[in-house]
């Protein structure tokens, strides 16, 4: 006895059926068979070609720059995944072409990766900048030193110090890097420069020091006692004692003698 003729010309995938001209069937979902993977699955074209540019780039990045265009476009997937703080495949760039990447790192001109880690605060990429061989004295056009672009981040300008920043670096301006801070107001960063041999008394090319930038009479005093212990090299409870506070060193040194 044959079929009625409703179900003649039906296909059907895993006991599923669909009607004729439908194609084949997931699910409930008709397939076309010039688009197998509709927009509801899960893997769709567009992944299929992310998957393989991700593979495509990871080879690049294995295989690393012949020549100057190599080395043109190994600088432009830096640059890429710096702005996409993908510091994974920097850390692997840095990793696989060593003299490449610190050759790209020192590149001076307008703002290197170091300069802008720094202005941007990302601690991670400035480790892994200096890591791989940053010059933490590159100046930009304007002189400025990373350390300019610390002014924020008292833990940069910390790890910018201990890899041998220079403390009173000057840009165009005759800023130090102690100038910047101040200008900002950051109280932290200056404290720490000064630790570190920050000069308060420098001058910019107006003839003005860090402390005329600051605008708060209290934290100026302060900055310039603070200065003025650190330079005297003596215990902090002995400078804090007001009668002593205009003694010179060498007499600070004899009253060490007798404590």
């Amino acid at each position: 006895m044959s079929r009625p003729m409703a179900n003649r010309g039906k296909v059907g995938v895993r006991g599923k059926v669909g009607n004729r001209g439908q194609g084949i069937v997931r699910g409930n979902v008709p397939v076309n068979p010039m688009n197998p993977f509709p927009k509801n699955d899960k893997f769709t074209m567009g992944n299929a070609l992310a998957e393989m540019q991700s593979l495509i780039s990871e080879y690049e990045v294995i295989e690393g720059p012949k020549n100057e265009r190599g080395k043109i476009e190994l600088t432009q997937k830096i640059e890429m995944a710096f702005s996409r703080n993908d510091l994974g495949l920097i850390q692997t760039i840095g990793n696989l072409h060593k003299e490449v990447f610190a050759e790209i790192l020192n590149i001076s001109h307008s703002n290197s990766l170091l300069h802008r880690a720094c202005k941007k605060g990302n601690v991670k990429a400035v480790e892994i900048f200096i890591k791989h061989g940053a010059n933490v004295n590159l100046v930009t056009a304007s002189l400025k030193t990373p350390l300019h672009k610390s002014y924020n981040y008292q833990d940069i300008v910390r790890i910018l110090l201990c890899s041998g920043a220079k403390t009173n670096s000057k840009d165009v301006k005759g800023f130090t890097p102690l100038h910047k801070a101040a200008v900002k107001g950051n109280s932290e960063v200056i404290r720490e420069l000064i630790r570190f041999g920050g000069d308060w008394h420098a001058f910019d090319n107006i003839e003005k020091m860090p402390g005329d930038y600051v605008n708060d009479k209290v934290m100026k005093i302060q900055y310039e006692k603070f200065y003025n212990w650190q330079k005297s090299k003596v215990p902090l409870f002995i400078y804090q004692r007001s009668y002593l506070s205009n003694i010179p060193e060498l007499i600070y040194k004899e009253i060490l003698k007798f404590l």
